[in-house]
């Protein structure tokens, strides 16, 4: 049977390969024996004879094929008998080995045959440089136990013989025909195609390039086959190892192989298959492989027009960065947004066509006029969310792809998408917000882009609406006979109860405007503001002087100019001269247009409510002639000195102004003429020295810290951190001759502390943290000091801001942390320990003692290895207060043994596998609590805080055993 015929032939394959094995132990690297040994073999009747040749090693191959070709038919014939006639079998309760079925030395064995297949039969015929690697360095598997002397016998052999190439095209074409059925063979395939499949197509592309023999179009159709049936990523890091010889390798194989491989890549799957190809194991973020990656995926081949690879991999790379769900999801997006940029920057129009329109327009179709689309789905809404959230927030886009967003209204699209998911509420209100905002962070002129936001035009005959899962869904409507060509669709409806008091389209105006505010908030740039508010000053004249222009819509503008002045006050002002030259130019212009500015206000009313733009404007003068007056420039004085002359027109009654604004007028005029404008008030800072900045800064922030408002009061504690960060690169211990300045500054920021608004004692606890940044080996011990100081002059609430300062500048010391945790390490131990005797209410008691229990378990995270001087001492505490405040059942003791729990934890989890060498002797007493706590503990946070600890522990264990 076929059964027994396989059984005799394996059976006779394990006594061949034993032999050699043992011979080749015994006599290595001796190889003479090979010659002798190949006399002495007899095949057995059942296979097919080998004649004997001159050539002991071709002897010996074909023998080696004969019996890899029997094993091949025999199972051959077993999976098409079993595909015709399959036996149905209950294989639970009459469980049924499958026919055919070897053993593991079978398999085993079988693989040395190859390998002996290899080394003799393939190699040899093979030109130098063609395989993955040289024969003598090849790895050989474990499981072949034969000498490598043995192996290479074959090559070296072939070489003293000297083959012509009919005959190694002969050899290789032999060899080929059974070692192509034993690849794909689905008994063998699993464990031996990819190993052996470089192999395979070396000595395909030697015969259709290499010698051009006559079985040239035979191996070809075999290459164009199974390029297309084999998996990519098997076909790619074929290729791949191919290419590794780098000059070792010909020509005719380099450049062959690389057309293999641009086929590969541009089949389907062929482009993530590449990345896994390349990627390998390796599960971490390495940057310089992923552009490694990019980089190749991204260069066009020189035989392929660009447009036709950009069409075959388009698709391959949008899904890429479509993708979710994976392993490595998050490298592939990254990856494809990498090559999407490159291949955008060299074939923009290409790139734009293939890949970028067909993901995109879907969306971005439906508010143009002349679509034809009428709803776009809630999927098709938010892949397109997904897939530019990928793009400009994930990524780092290039500046020449974020102008193109702009320029081809994709950023405008986010905007109109935007406005209606506020409308409706939707989830995607926060995803297209932050798009946005990345996108105009990047920019170079963000005032431009925000601008171009302003020339949006409504969508009437657009309507949005909550999709099934909260997202958005977009419906166009047709224009009704029956309404004179108007559209109509649900929220005309409900504006028509609101016509008279405010009209639909100044709604969506304020909308705009809102969202606009909203950009610049998030810019938080002066310089862009400024820039911004001269191109609203622009549009205003424009539309005053009754000038037309298309593109401008007049609602936008009028109330974006009134929120944004309402909104930003004296922020505007980054280009002072040419916005007060602007001011003037309004304040002249309204002047003159008087008698017809009464029906223009009105556009604005609903913004501004009773007041109009000179009202505003008015305003805005004031707030600059009382707090710029000492840091006024020259050229600033002299434009409000001009603006003395409209102020006074309509502070005139002959003009009919409002009577408010004719107050306000006449103050303002008088606060110009009557106020200091001595050159002595207004010092160059400039040419002060690092030391007499600080000063200054001082005496200008005197004033507002003495303050009753609390606005004013923190305004003069974050001047004064905003000072010391602006002047960080200047500043240090060696370019201060006296202390002294720094000690006023950390005795203002240490007693307003003290103040009981939290603004002010936060933007103080900043202030400290930032100077001890500047000078930390001067202010840190005086903070530890202030912190560890039990008088009466600084209680516990002043001590816990103290020790928050000394925190923030432990999270920023980096490195240099050891060199100052000696200062404050132990205050926090000896702060965890303090107990009732020092006269102080329990609440603020227990609020400290958590604070620097908090404290060193962040302390602990930071340190690492540098936490060895103090880990006794920190540890001990921890389990003390578990063990100690045990029986008591009061809100300090539960929260202590809280706090110390999970300071155990947090010390575990921050430091590592270090722990084990740092603490050696205590882990056990500690991992024995932690299993108590996590068994029997009544209070959830305990028990949570304890589990965490032991899971981190185990961790750490099983890593140290395994070796990993």
């Amino acid at each position: 049977t076929i059964e027994r015929r396989i059984k005799s032939t394996t059976n006779y394959l394990n006594l061949l390969v034993s032999l050699l094995q043992t011979n080749s132990a015994k006599f290595p690297p001796e190889t003479e024996w090979l010659e002798s040994f190949s006399d002495q073999i007899a095949l057995p009747n059942h296979l097919s004879a080998v004649p004997k040749y001159n050539d002991t090693r071709w002897y010996m191959v074909r023998i080696f094929l004969a019996i890899l070709s029997d094993i091949n038919r025999c199972l051959i014939q077993i999976n098409a008998e079993d595909r015709k006639n399959p036996i149905a079998t209950d294989q639970r309760s009459n469980p049924k080995a499958p026919r055919g079925l070897l053993s593991l030395r079978d398999y085993s064995n079988i693989q040395c045959l190859v390998e002996l297949i290899v080394f003799w039969g393939i190699l040899p015929c093979l030109e130098p440089g063609v395989g993955q690697c040289e024969y003598d360095i090849r790895p050989i598997p474990k499981s072949v136990k034969i000498h490598r002397s043995t192996l290479n016998w074959g090559v070296l052999f072939a070489r003293n013989k000297k083959m012509t190439v009919t005959e190694a095209s002969f050899q290789i074409w032999e060899v080929l025909k059974e070692f192509e059925a034993f690849l794909f063979l689905e008994q063998f395939s699993p464990m031996f195609l990819v190993r052996y499949l470089p192999d395979f197509f070396s000595c395909l592309l030697q015969l259709t390039s290499g010698y051009k023999s006559d079985f040239r179009n035979l191996a070809e159709e075999k290459i164009d086959y199974y390029l297309k049936t084999i998996n990519p990523s098997f076909c790619i890091d074929s290729f791949r190892k191919l290419l590794s010889r780098g000059k070792s390798a010909p020509d005719w194989l380099k450049i062959n192989a690389s057309k293999c491989n641009t086929v590969m890549v541009q089949s389907e799957g062929g482009v993530s298959a590449t990345i896994e190809v390349f990627l390998g194991f390796e599960r971490s973020e390495n940057t310089k492989i992923q552009i490694m990656i990019a980089s190749l995926l991204s260069k066009v081949p020189n035989a392929s027009p660009h447009h036709e690879y950009i069409k075959a991999i388009g698709h391959q790379v949008m899904d890429l960065i479509k993708a979710k769900e994976g392993l490595n999801s998050h490298i592939h997006r990254k990856i494809g947004c990498m090559v999407l940029f490159k291949l955008f920057r060299d074939y923009r129009t290409s790139c734009t066509e293939q890949m970028i329109l067909p993901t995109l327009d879907p969306v971005k179709c439906i508010f143009e006029e002349n679509c034809t689309s009428k709803t776009v789905s809630e999927n098709i809404v938010d892949e397109f969310i997904e897939i530019l959230q990928t793009l400009v927030i994930e990524n780092t886009p290039t500046l020449q792809f974020l102008n193109f967003l702009v320029e081809e209204k994709y950023f405008e699209c986010v905007l109109s998408l935007l406005l209606l998911a506020k409308r409706v509420k939707s989830r995607t209100v926060q995803s297209l917000e932050n798009i946005l905002v990345a996108v105009l962070k990047s920019m170079n002129r963000k005032e431009n882009v925000i601008f171009q936001c302003l020339l949006y035009k409504f969508q009437k005959n657009l309507s949005s609406f909550i999709g099934d899962t909260g997202g958005l869904v977009l419906r166009k409507f047709k224009p009704s006979n029956d309404n004179d060509g108007k559209f109509i669709s649900v929220d005309d409806l409900k504006i028509k109860s609101l016509e008279n008091k405010l009209t639909k389209e100044i709604k969506e105006s304020e909308n705009l405007a809102e969202l606009i505010m909203f950009l610049v908030s998030k810019v938080d740039d002066d310089e862009t503001l400024g820039l911004l508010f001269e191109k609203l000053l622009d549009c205003y004249f424009l539309i005053q002087k009754g000038e037309k222009n298309e593109q401008i819509n007049e609602k936008n503008i009028l109330l974006t100019l009134a929120t944004i002045v309402e909104r930003f006050g004296v922020n505007l002002f980054a280009h002072g001269v040419k916005i007060l030259k602007n001011l003037r130019n309004i304040l002249e212009l309204e002047i003159s247009l008087k008698n017809d500015i009464g029906h223009r206000c009105e556009k604005i009313q609903g913004a501004t409510g009773e007041n109009d733009i000179i009202g505003i404007i008015l305003g805005l003068l004031s707030v600059i002639v009382e707090m710029g007056s000492l840091r006024r420039e020259e050229g600033e004085e002299n434009e409000l000195k001009s603006i003395l002359s409209p102020l006074e027109k309509i502070s005139q009654s002959s003009y009919d102004f409002d009577p408010d604004i004719t107050e306000t007028a006449t103050l303002l005029r008088a606060s110009i003429l009557s106020r200091e404008c001595r050159e002595d008030c207004r010092a160059n800072l400039e040419e002060l020295d690092q030391e007499n900045k600080l000063i200054h800064a001082l005496l200008e922030a005197e004033k507002d810290l003495k303050s009753n408002l609390v606005p004013l009061r923190a305004r003069g504690v974050v001047s004064l951190t905003k000072m010391l960060r602006n002047q960080f690169p200047h500043l240090g211990a060696a370019k201060v001759a006296s202390f002294s300045v720094v000690d006023k500054f950390f005795d203002i920021y240490v007693s307003m502390t003290k103040d009981l608004d939290s603004y002010v004692y936060l933007a103080a606890i900043q202030g400290l943290s930032v100077l001890t940044d500047v000078f930390p080996a001067y202010c840190m011990p005086k903070l530890v000091s202030i912190f560890a100081s039990r008088s009466d002059d600084c209680d516990l609430s002043q001590r816990i801001k103290v020790g928050e300062a000394i925190l923030f500048s432990v999270r920023r010391s980096g490195e240099a942390i050891p060199k100052y945790s000696k200062y404050f390490v132990h205050a926090f131990v000896e702060g965890a320990k303090e107990r009732n005797e020092f006269n102080v209410d329990d609440f603020n008691r227990m609020l400290f003692r958590e604070s620097c229990i908090s404290n060193l378990a962040e302390i602990a995270a930071h340190l690492k290895w540098s936490f060895k001087p103090y880990a006794y001492d920190v540890i001990n505490l921890a389990l003390g207060i578990i063990k100690l405040e045990d029986k008591k059942k009061d809100e300090e003791s539960v929260g202590l043994r809280r706090a110390a729990t999970y300071l155990l934890y947090r010390t575990i989890e921050g430091i590592g596998p270090s722990i084990l060498e740092i603490i050696p002797t205590m882990m056990s007493n500690i991992y024995q609590l932690l299993k108590i706590l996590s068994r029997d503990e009544a209070d959830d946070v305990v028990k949570f805080h304890a589990v965490k600890a032991i899971q981190e522990i185990d961790e750490i264990v099983t890593e140290q055993l395994s070796g990993n």
